[in-house]
């Protein structure tokens, strides 16, 4: 169960029956796609549209507009929860949270101030915070502390760190945004 409320996570816990799920997941593609056919149909559908297309000129556009009008459903609750082929392994490793940018930005290195950068950053006064640049534009900050930027082709992301796991928020409204763009 993903993100069980808290009463139910301290249960299972307690019971010490229970194995954290930390997603590394292994299987094979066939497996996989006859899971997604048969539990999510419309995420298997517009990933076969996706496939299809992925060496063609229209690669781009045809993954921009099926990605936009998928359901927005994680591998965890939409296959991994309903499925009975499954497996657990269970192991001891080191794991982080890179389900957000401030978890990324723990990983990789760290200047002076404590900043994650990747890409081009000129900073005065900027401190604890991750800067990601895949635009080639040269991002520039002042007086900023504990925040996240993400310079993208298509979209500029800034938010304070605390809240990162907010991007999925703001995600849902980018895809709105793409839709009506589409249309």
């Amino acid at each position: 169960m993903e993100k069980p409320p808290l009463e139910l996570a301290q249960r299972y816990v307690k019971s010490g029956k229970f194995l954290w799920n930390a997603a590394m997941f292994v299987w094979r593609v066939d497996a996989l796609t006859a899971e997604l056919r048969r539990l999510q149909r419309e995420v298997h559908a517009g990933v076969r549209e996706i496939a299809a297309a992925w060496e063609s000129r229209d690669q781009e556009q045809v993954t921009a507009r099926v990605w936009a009008t998928l359901p927005n459903v994680t591998i965890d609750n939409g296959v991994m929860e309903n499925s009975s082929r499954v497996a657990v392994v269970p192991a001891e490793m080191g794991w982080s949270d890179v389900g957000d940018w401030h978890g990324l930005g723990e990983l990789i290195d760290h200047d002076d101030l404590g900043n994650s950068v990747r890409g081009d950053l000129v900073q005065i006064d900027t401190t604890n915070s991750v800067v990601w640049s895949e635009s080639n534009r040269m991002v520039a900050t002042v007086g900023m502390d504990n925040v996240i930027v993400v310079d993208t082709e298509d979209a500029l992301l800034v938010i304070d760190c605390s809240r990162s796991q907010e991007v999925r928020k703001i995600v849902v409204l980018l895809k709105a945004a793409t839709r009506a763009k589409l249309t």
